[in-house]
C-alpha cells in the first residue's frame, strides 16, 4: 500500500502537523487556491512549480488519475517519480525504523484521561523523509558510540547511498518530545499572553518551534528566558484562507463544515458503539455544555458527548441523534463523499516526518503535503 494517508484535518490535531509552504506568486488565469495547492505539493516533492509546469500538468493525460491519487494534477513523468518514491519508502522505511527503534524508549503520556497511553521515542537521534530534492532518508544522531556505529553500519549496507544521509545533531527525538510536553504544560494558559499560534516538534531542524503572530522582542526575550535556547526556536506563524463545505447532507461523514451556536469545525470521521452513532471532531470545538446542539447545513444532527483537548490530543465526540441523518464512512473531497480513507493508522508511532498525507477540512479544502511534525499544539 502506498504511503498516502487521507484523514481529516481535525484528527489528533494537537499531535501532528503538516507543511504548507508560502505562496510566492499569484496568476490571474489560475484560481489562487488551486495554484497554492499545486505549488505547495510540488515544492515538497521536488517538482517544478512554475505557472507553466502547473498548466502543463493540468492538461496531461494522467491529470485526472493523479489528482485522485495525490490531490493535484501531474504529468506522466511526475506521477511515475512519486509512485517510485512511494515504493522506495515502503521498502526501506521498515529497515530504518527497526534499526533506530531498537534504541528507543517508551514515553507514557501523563494525563489520566488518556489512561497511560504510551508512545515510542528514539533515544539516539531521529529520522525523517525528504523529497524536496530526490528521495532522502535523513538519519540524525545525537549520540556517537558503539551502538550508533552499529546502526550506521547496518543502514549503509541496506539503504542505497543516493537515498541516505547521516548527520549529527544536539537533540534526540526523545529529548525534543519531552521538551515539547514541558513547554506546553508551562504555557497551557499563556497562549494569548504570548500570542502563540502553534507549538510543534520540528525533526528536520532539530528544534521545538514556537509560532507567534508577530516577532516582538519582548515576547521573544520572555520565551528564551524560560526555555533552553538549544531546543526552542521562535518563528512567525502563517494563516490560511477558508473554504467551506456547508451544504446540507443527509449522509454525514468526514470533511464537512459543522457548527454549534459559537464555533465552526470540521467533521473527522464516524464511529459507533452498540446502537449509538458518533461523529469525531476536534476536542477544542466542544467549549459549550454537553447538551449543545450541533448542526450541519443549518439543521441539527446531534449533541456534544465527550471531549479532550490537552497536551496529548485534541479530540471530541458528537453523538448523532437525528433519525433523519445517516452516518457514512467516507470523506467530502471535491463533492459529496467522493473519496475513502486509504489506510488506518492506529498509533502515532506509525507516522514519520516526511510521510505523504492529505487533509480535507472546512478551512483547508482538500490538500496534500507531508508530515512536518508528529507533535504539534495550536492551542485554543
Amino acid at each position: 500500500m502506498k504511503k498516502m494517508f487521507l484523514i481529516s484535518i481535525v484528527l489528533v490535531a494537537s499531535l501532528f502537523s503538516y507543511k504548507l509552504p508560502n505562496v510566492e506568486a499569484m496568476h490571474d488565469d489560475i484560481p489562487l487556491e488551486d495554484y497554492k495547492r499545486e505549488q505547495d505539493f510540488r515544492k515538497a516533492n521536488g517538482l517544478e512549480y512554475s505557472k507553466e509546469a502547473i498548466e502543463k500538468a493540468m492538461k496531461s493525460e494522467v491529470a485526472s488519475a493523479s489528482k485522485n491519487e495525490y490531490g493535484i494534477e501531474l504529468t506522466k513523468k511526475e506521477l511515475e517519480i512519486l509512485q517510485r518514491n512511494d515504493k522506495l519508502i515502503k521498502d526501506y522505511k521498515p529497515i530504518i525504523e527497526k534499526a533506530l527503534k531498537s534504541k528507543s524508549k517508551n514515553y507514557t503520556l501523563k494525563d489520566p484521561k488518556l489512561q497511560g497511553y504510551t508512545i515510542e521515542l528514539i533515544d539516539i537521534g531521529s529520522y525523517h523523509i525528504d523529497t524536496t530534492d530526490g528521495l532522502k532518508f535523513i538519519i540524525s544522531l545525537s549520540k556517537v558510540n558503539e551502538e550508533t556505529n552499529k546502526v550506521i553500519n547496518l543502514l549503509t549496507k541496506e539503504i542505497p547511498k543516493e537515498h541516505l544521509i547521516i548527520k549529527e545533531v544536539k537533540n534526540s527525538e526523545k529529548e525534543l518530545v519531552e521538551s515539547y510536553f514541558q513547554i506546553n504544560e508551562e504555557l497551557k494558559d499563556k497562549f494569548n499572553e504570548f500570542n502563540i499560534m502553534n507549538i510543534s516538534v520540528n525533526i528536520p531542524d532539530n528544534v521545538v518551534d514556537i509560532e507567534v503572530e508577530q516577532l516582538e522582542r519582548g515576547i521573544i526575550s520572555k520565551l528564551e528566558s524560560r526555555f533552553n535556547k538549544d531546543i526552542i526556536r521562535i518563528i512567525q506563524g502563517t494563516s490560511y484562507a477558508v473554504e467551506e463545505r456547508a451544504t446540507s447532507r443527509q449522509n454525514i461523514g468526514g470533511g464537512l463544515k459543522i457548527t454549534d451556536s459559537l464555533y465552526n469545525c470540521t467533521s473527522g470521521f464516524t464511529a459507533t458503539k452498540n446502537t449509538n452513532r458518533f461523529l469525531v471532531t476536534a476536542g477544542h470545538c466542544n467549549k459549550s455544555s454537553t447538551q449543545t446542539n450541533w448542526r450541519q447545513g443549518g439543521s441539527v444532527f446531534g449533541t456534544e458527548h465527550f471531549d479532550y483537548n490537552g497536551n496529548y490530543a485534541d479530540i471530541g465526540l458528537l453523538r448523532v441523534t437525528s433519525t433523519s441523518r445517516k452516518i457514512f464512512n467516507g470523506i467530502y473531497k471535491y463533492s459529496a463523499y467522493d473519496s475513502n480513507y486509504t489506510s488506518w493508522q492506529t498509533s502515532i508511532n506509525n507516522l514519520s516526518v516526511g510521510d505523504k498525507i492529505c487533509v480535507s477540512g472546512q478551512k483547508t479544502g482538500f490538500q496534500c503535503g507531508t508530515v512536518e511534525s508528529k507533535f504539534s499544539n495550536k492551542g485554543s
